[in-house]
């Protein structure tokens, strides 16, 4: 992982070897926090994705 604080979606995604989709419905049920920068711009703390992968294991 680098060293940016926060990711997008995609990002995420990537790290976890999902589709983006995937990010954006755990983030819709309230399993991956994220802020919302505007309608359409979503970022993803790092500790968020952390946290996010410690409860699917």
């Amino acid at each position: 992982m680098s060293d940016q604080p926060w990711l997008s979606p995609k990002q995420a995604a990537e790290i976890l070897s999902v589709h983006p989709q995937t990010i954006r419905r755990a983030i819709k049920r309230g399993a991956l926090q994220a802020t919302h920068l505007s309608s359409r711009q979503i970022r993803i703390s790092r500790e968020s994705l952390n946290d996010y992968l410690g409860g699917a294991a």
